[in-house]
């Protein structure tokens, strides 16, 4: 190893499940350089919320207990 670094990912999310399901879940992370803001909420039968102020709808399934 040369100490030159190629590829850096961070994130600072939190979730917050109840009785093994994720009910929400919000932070931020850096995939090398590109930023994102995410935040979603369970509804019955999927979590909406934003990835960078972008409205996304995802399914219940994307998030197995």
């Amino acid at each position: 190893m040369l100490g030159i670094q190629l590829y850096e990912f961070t994130h600072d999310l939190t979730q917050t499940w109840r009785a093994g399901e994720l009910q929400k879940l919000s932070g931020n992370a850096d995939d090398n350089g590109t930023k994102y803001d995410l935040r979603l909420t369970r509804g019955a039968t999927d979590y909406s919320g934003a990835v960078n102020g972008k409205p996304v709808t995802l399914p219940i399934e994307a998030f197995p207990n």
